[in-house]
């Protein structure tokens, strides 16, 4: 992340007509460009992506993908020993779902759906059991 954050530091030093000889903060960049940091909004975007599938008809794909790993995440079906095979990323989408907005996902499904959009189905029963 702090590669891909100097990265685009770098290009707005470039759009703004700036160099790096003038020792500009990063702060400083950001405010005379007016965005926000980088990691700021990909967080946005990740909670942004989360709250659009939460909100998606029942039946469609995605949906019920985010909903299994939801409750998969809170009943806990993996034993502790279950690792990762090696070369794979260490975090999954939820993870960084749950540390970009500092709750768990199903607290984000609860805010995110609306509250008579898939009402029936609750938190731990999973879609493959709805009729």
């Amino acid at each position: 992340m702090k590669t891909l954050e100097a990265f685009f530091l770098k290009c707005l030093l470039q759009i703004l007509g700036l160099h790096w000889h003038q020792h500009i903060t990063n702060s400083e960049i950001l405010s005379h460009a007016g965005v926000d940091p980088l990691a700021e909004q990909i967080a946005r975007q990740h909670t942004a992506a989360f709250r659009h599938i939460a909100r998606l008809a029942d039946n469609v794909p995605s949906r019920l993908v985010l909903r299994c790993q939801i409750d998969a995440s809170l009943s806990r079906l993996l034993s502790n020993t279950w690792k990762r095979r090696p070369g794979h990323p260490s975090n999954r989408w939820l993870d960084l779902a749950r540390q970009d907005s500092n709750c768990s996902p199903a607290d984000l499904w609860r805010r995110a759906v609306p509250s008579g959009h898939g009402a029936r189905m609750t938190l731990r029963q999973s879609p493959a059991t709805q009729i």
